[in-house]
Protein backbone atom coordinates (compact mmCIF):
# COMPACT_ATOMS: atom_id res chain seq x y z
CA UNK A 1 0.00 0.00 0.00
CA UNK A 2 2.99 1.86 0.63
CA UNK A 3 4.62 1.72 -2.58
CA UNK A 4 1.49 2.46 -4.22
CA UNK A 5 0.83 5.62 -2.47
CA UNK A 6 4.16 7.32 -3.77
CA UNK A 7 3.83 5.96 -7.03
CA UNK A 8 0.18 7.55 -6.90
CA UNK A 9 2.34 10.70 -5.59
CA UNK A 10 4.80 10.67 -8.36
CA UNK A 11 2.45 9.97 -11.07
CA UNK A 12 0.33 13.38 -10.11
CA UNK A 13 3.77 15.25 -9.88
CA UNK A 14 4.20 13.91 -13.12
CA UNK A 15 0.70 14.61 -15.09
CA UNK A 16 -0.53 17.27 -13.24
CA UNK A 17 1.48 20.00 -13.10
CA UNK A 18 -0.98 22.49 -14.43
CA UNK A 19 -3.60 21.41 -11.79
CA UNK A 20 -4.38 24.42 -9.41
CA UNK A 21 -6.00 21.75 -7.05
CA UNK A 22 -3.40 19.92 -4.67
CA UNK A 23 -3.12 17.47 -7.31
CA UNK A 24 -1.36 19.98 -8.84
CA UNK A 25 1.50 20.03 -6.34
CA UNK A 26 1.51 15.38 -5.83
CA UNK A 27 -0.94 15.05 -3.62
CA UNK A 28 -4.18 12.72 -5.48
CA UNK A 29 -7.70 13.01 -3.51
CA UNK A 30 -7.88 9.23 -4.60
CA UNK A 31 -5.37 8.48 -2.07
CA UNK A 32 -6.46 11.18 0.44
CA UNK A 33 -9.39 10.42 2.98
CA UNK A 34 -13.10 12.08 2.13
CA UNK A 35 -13.07 15.45 4.32
CA UNK A 36 -9.79 15.83 4.21
CA UNK A 37 -8.96 19.89 3.19
CA UNK A 38 -5.51 20.72 1.83
CA UNK A 39 -3.95 24.14 -0.38
CA UNK A 40 -4.09 23.65 -3.79
CA UNK A 41 -0.86 24.86 -5.94
CA UNK A 42 -3.16 28.28 -6.66
CA UNK A 43 -3.24 29.08 -2.79
CA UNK A 44 -7.28 27.88 -2.77
CA UNK A 45 -8.76 25.02 -0.04
CA UNK A 46 -9.40 21.86 -1.07
CA UNK A 47 -11.40 19.32 0.12
CA UNK A 48 -11.82 15.45 -0.78
CA UNK A 49 -15.53 14.80 -1.60
CA UNK A 50 -17.01 11.38 -1.16
CA UNK A 51 -16.89 10.77 -4.62
CA UNK A 52 -12.57 11.19 -3.74
CA UNK A 53 -12.62 13.96 -6.11
CA UNK A 54 -10.64 17.57 -5.13
CA UNK A 55 -13.72 20.27 -4.66
CA UNK A 56 -12.57 24.05 -4.18
CA UNK A 57 -13.47 25.66 -1.36
CA UNK A 58 -14.54 29.33 -2.15
CA UNK A 59 -15.55 30.41 1.38
CA UNK A 60 -14.57 28.02 4.31
CA UNK A 61 -16.70 30.34 7.01
CA UNK A 62 -19.43 29.59 5.04
CA UNK A 63 -18.57 25.96 3.92
CA UNK A 64 -17.77 25.17 8.18
CA UNK A 65 -21.08 27.28 9.05
CA UNK A 66 -23.08 24.63 6.33
CA UNK A 67 -21.59 21.47 7.71
CA UNK A 68 -23.96 18.20 8.31
CA UNK A 69 -25.02 17.82 11.93
CA UNK A 70 -21.91 15.26 13.05
CA UNK A 71 -20.27 18.74 13.24
CA UNK A 72 -22.49 20.29 15.90
CA UNK A 73 -23.62 20.04 19.29
CA UNK A 74 -27.32 21.38 20.36
CA UNK A 75 -27.65 23.79 23.66
CA UNK A 76 -30.79 25.75 25.00
CA UNK A 77 -30.46 29.44 25.26
CA UNK A 78 -32.72 30.80 28.37
CA UNK A 79 -35.37 33.40 27.82
CA UNK A 80 -35.83 35.75 30.74
CA UNK A 81 -37.45 38.54 32.32
CA UNK A 82 -37.01 40.27 35.39
CA UNK A 83 -38.22 38.53 38.17
CA UNK A 84 -41.54 40.24 40.50
CA UNK A 85 -42.61 37.51 42.24
CA UNK A 86 -41.16 34.57 43.76
CA UNK A 87 -42.95 31.30 44.56
CA UNK A 88 -39.94 29.35 45.17
CA UNK A 89 -40.52 26.48 42.40
CA UNK A 90 -40.12 29.03 39.30
CA UNK A 91 -36.52 28.73 37.19
CA UNK A 92 -34.56 31.39 37.46
CA UNK A 93 -31.61 33.38 38.05
CA UNK A 94 -30.33 35.48 41.31
CA UNK A 95 -33.36 36.12 43.25
CA UNK A 96 -33.74 35.24 47.12
CA UNK A 97 -36.13 32.13 47.53
CA UNK A 98 -34.78 28.62 45.84
CA UNK A 99 -37.02 25.78 46.85
CA UNK A 100 -36.49 23.76 50.17
CA UNK A 101 -38.16 21.76 52.35
CA UNK A 102 -38.68 20.77 55.51
CA UNK A 103 -35.44 19.73 57.34
CA UNK A 104 -32.95 21.06 54.89
CA UNK A 105 -30.38 23.91 55.68
CA UNK A 106 -29.09 27.08 54.21
CA UNK A 107 -25.80 26.09 52.73
CA UNK A 108 -22.57 27.70 54.83
CA UNK A 109 -19.20 27.86 54.34
CA UNK A 110 -18.20 27.68 58.65
CA UNK A 111 -20.14 30.88 60.49
CA UNK A 112 -21.06 32.37 56.94
CA UNK A 113 -24.03 31.59 54.91
CA UNK A 114 -24.06 31.10 51.34
CA UNK A 115 -25.80 33.48 48.43
CA UNK A 116 -28.52 31.92 46.17
CA UNK A 117 -27.28 31.74 42.25
CA UNK A 118 -30.36 30.49 40.71
CA UNK A 119 -32.26 27.01 39.81
CA UNK A 120 -32.93 25.50 37.21
CA UNK A 121 -34.02 22.52 34.91
CA UNK A 122 -31.94 20.51 32.23
CA UNK A 123 -33.99 21.61 29.30
CA UNK A 124 -32.35 18.49 27.61
CA UNK A 125 -34.25 15.91 29.33
CA UNK A 126 -37.29 15.27 31.18
CA UNK A 127 -36.19 14.70 34.65
CA UNK A 128 -38.39 16.19 36.90
CA UNK A 129 -34.91 17.63 39.08
CA UNK A 130 -34.22 21.16 39.87
CA UNK A 131 -30.93 22.22 40.11
CA UNK A 132 -30.06 24.62 42.90
CA UNK A 133 -27.00 27.00 42.81
CA UNK A 134 -25.46 28.49 46.14
CA UNK A 135 -22.38 30.36 45.83
CA UNK A 136 -20.19 32.18 48.77
CA UNK A 137 -19.86 35.68 48.61
CA UNK A 138 -18.17 38.71 50.77
CA UNK A 139 -17.33 42.37 49.77
CA UNK A 140 -14.67 41.30 48.17
CA UNK A 141 -17.05 39.42 45.34
CA UNK A 142 -17.46 35.77 44.58
CA UNK A 143 -14.75 33.20 46.66
CA UNK A 144 -14.58 29.42 45.34
CA UNK A 145 -17.07 28.29 47.62
CA UNK A 146 -19.64 26.70 46.11
CA UNK A 147 -22.87 24.45 47.00
CA UNK A 148 -24.68 22.89 44.07
CA UNK A 149 -27.48 20.40 44.56
CA UNK A 150 -30.32 18.40 42.27
CA UNK A 151 -33.50 17.53 44.31
CA UNK A 152 -36.45 15.87 42.51
CA UNK A 153 -39.63 17.68 42.57
CA UNK A 154 -41.88 15.09 43.60
CA UNK A 155 -45.26 14.82 45.33
CA UNK A 156 -43.72 14.56 48.92
CA UNK A 157 -41.20 16.89 48.12
CA UNK A 158 -43.31 19.23 46.86
CA UNK A 159 -45.86 18.79 50.04
CA UNK A 160 -42.83 19.30 52.22
CA UNK A 161 -42.16 22.49 50.31
CA UNK A 162 -40.92 25.58 52.55
CA UNK A 163 -41.13 29.37 51.55
CA UNK A 164 -38.33 31.05 52.47
CA UNK A 165 -38.85 34.57 53.81
CA UNK A 166 -35.81 35.95 54.13
CA UNK A 167 -32.25 34.95 52.87
CA UNK A 168 -29.85 33.57 55.55
CA UNK A 169 -26.65 35.86 54.09
CA UNK A 170 -28.84 38.81 55.31
CA UNK A 171 -28.20 37.77 58.77
CA UNK A 172 -24.48 37.73 58.97
CA UNK A 173 -22.56 40.74 60.63
CA UNK A 174 -19.62 40.02 57.81
CA UNK A 175 -21.42 41.95 55.24
CA UNK A 176 -21.48 45.28 55.06
CA UNK A 177 -23.84 46.03 52.05
CA UNK A 178 -26.54 43.46 51.25
CA UNK A 179 -27.39 44.98 47.88
CA UNK A 180 -23.90 44.11 46.80
CA UNK A 181 -23.87 40.37 47.94
CA UNK A 182 -27.34 39.65 46.24
CA UNK A 183 -27.84 38.66 42.51
CA UNK A 184 -30.86 40.54 40.58
CA UNK A 185 -33.67 37.85 39.83
CA UNK A 186 -34.42 36.98 36.13
CA UNK A 187 -36.90 34.33 35.65
CA UNK A 188 -36.49 31.60 33.01
CA UNK A 189 -39.47 31.66 31.36
CA UNK A 190 -38.46 29.40 28.09
CA UNK A 191 -35.64 27.61 26.35
CA UNK A 192 -34.66 28.67 22.96
CA UNK A 193 -32.68 25.58 21.13
CA UNK A 194 -29.62 26.28 18.96
CA UNK A 195 -27.15 24.22 17.24
CA UNK A 196 -23.19 25.81 17.55
CA UNK A 197 -20.16 23.72 15.72
CA UNK A 198 -18.04 21.16 18.32
CA UNK A 199 -14.59 22.64 19.03
CA UNK A 200 -11.87 23.60 16.91
CA UNK A 201 -9.96 20.62 17.57
CA UNK A 202 -13.06 18.51 17.12
CA UNK A 203 -13.14 20.25 13.32
CA UNK A 204 -10.01 20.07 12.69
CA UNK A 205 -9.47 16.36 13.34
CA UNK A 206 -12.39 15.83 11.10
CA UNK A 207 -10.22 17.35 8.59
CA UNK A 208 -6.97 15.87 9.28
CA UNK A 209 -5.66 18.90 9.83
CA UNK A 210 -2.66 17.89 12.37
CA UNK A 211 -1.98 19.68 15.31
CA UNK A 212 1.36 20.57 14.90
CA UNK A 213 2.28 23.77 13.34
CA UNK A 214 5.37 23.78 10.34
CA UNK A 215 4.96 24.93 7.07
CA UNK A 216 2.60 23.89 5.11
CA UNK A 217 0.83 22.75 7.95
CA UNK A 218 1.12 26.24 10.07
CA UNK A 219 -0.24 27.95 7.01
CA UNK A 220 -3.65 25.53 6.95
CA UNK A 221 -3.82 25.76 10.39
CA UNK A 222 -4.10 29.21 10.67
CA UNK A 223 -6.72 29.34 7.26
CA UNK A 224 -8.85 26.97 9.75
CA UNK A 225 -8.50 29.12 13.11
CA UNK A 226 -9.19 32.20 11.31
CA UNK A 227 -12.42 30.51 9.61
CA UNK A 228 -14.07 28.57 12.45
CA UNK A 229 -14.27 31.49 14.66
CA UNK A 230 -15.43 33.69 11.50
CA UNK A 231 -18.46 31.44 11.42
CA UNK A 232 -21.65 32.55 11.67
CA UNK A 233 -22.17 28.71 14.21
CA UNK A 234 -19.26 29.39 16.14
CA UNK A 235 -19.79 28.15 19.52
CA UNK A 236 -21.27 30.87 22.12
CA UNK A 237 -19.54 31.58 24.97
CA UNK A 238 -22.66 33.10 26.98
CA UNK A 239 -25.25 31.37 28.94
CA UNK A 240 -26.09 27.99 27.60
CA UNK A 241 -27.34 24.81 28.63
CA UNK A 242 -24.96 22.30 26.61
CA UNK A 243 -23.90 22.79 23.14
CA UNK A 244 -20.40 22.92 22.96
CA UNK A 245 -18.78 24.19 26.32
CA UNK A 246 -16.69 27.42 25.66
CA UNK A 247 -13.15 28.24 27.74
CA UNK A 248 -10.72 31.39 28.09
CA UNK A 249 -8.26 28.95 27.66
CA UNK A 250 -8.25 25.52 26.95
CA UNK A 251 -11.63 24.12 25.68
CA UNK A 252 -11.07 20.54 25.53
CA UNK A 253 -10.54 20.82 29.08
CA UNK A 254 -13.65 21.45 29.86
CA UNK A 255 -15.78 19.24 27.59
CA UNK A 256 -17.08 17.25 30.87
CA UNK A 257 -18.60 20.43 32.30
CA UNK A 258 -21.71 20.04 29.55
CA UNK A 259 -24.40 21.32 31.46
CA UNK A 260 -24.61 24.72 32.40
CA UNK A 261 -22.56 27.97 30.87
CA UNK A 262 -22.69 31.43 32.73
CA UNK A 263 -20.84 34.39 31.68
CA UNK A 264 -21.64 37.82 31.66
CA UNK A 265 -25.08 38.90 29.34
CA UNK A 266 -27.31 42.13 28.85
CA UNK A 267 -30.09 39.90 31.00
CA UNK A 268 -27.55 38.81 33.46
CA UNK A 269 -25.76 41.87 34.43
CA UNK A 270 -22.73 40.05 36.60
CA UNK A 271 -19.37 38.55 35.48
CA UNK A 272 -17.04 36.23 37.29
CA UNK A 273 -14.14 38.62 38.89
CA UNK A 274 -12.63 40.96 36.52
CA UNK A 275 -13.67 38.45 33.11
CA UNK A 276 -14.27 34.39 33.08
CA UNK A 277 -16.97 32.04 32.60
CA UNK A 278 -18.38 29.28 34.66
CA UNK A 279 -19.60 26.13 34.05
CA UNK A 280 -21.09 23.47 35.95
CA UNK A 281 -21.41 19.76 35.47
CA UNK A 282 -24.73 17.50 35.61
CA UNK A 283 -22.90 15.75 38.56
CA UNK A 284 -22.92 19.12 40.87
CA UNK A 285 -19.59 20.19 40.11
CA UNK A 286 -18.25 24.28 39.13
CA UNK A 287 -14.96 25.18 37.38
CA UNK A 288 -13.75 28.53 37.69
CA UNK A 289 -12.84 29.63 34.12
CA UNK A 290 -11.00 32.68 34.81
CA UNK A 291 -9.78 34.53 31.71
Amino acid sequence: MYYFYILNMLMCKKNSNDCPSPLGIGYSSKSEPINKIMIGKDGNNYIVTENKEWLKINDLSDYISNLSVNFYNYGYKPIVHKLTDETGLEQKFGGKKPFFIKGEKWPSVGKYNMTFFGQLYDPRNNKNELYRIFIMLDDDGIQDDYWINKIELNDENLKNQVIIKKPKYEEDIKIESKESMEFPGFEITNWEKFSELKTLNEIRKAFFIPNYKYQYDNTLYNIIHEAYYKSDKVPSSGVKVGGTPMSCQDNDNIQSYDFLQISYAKFLPYGWGDAGIAHVSEDCNLMWDCC
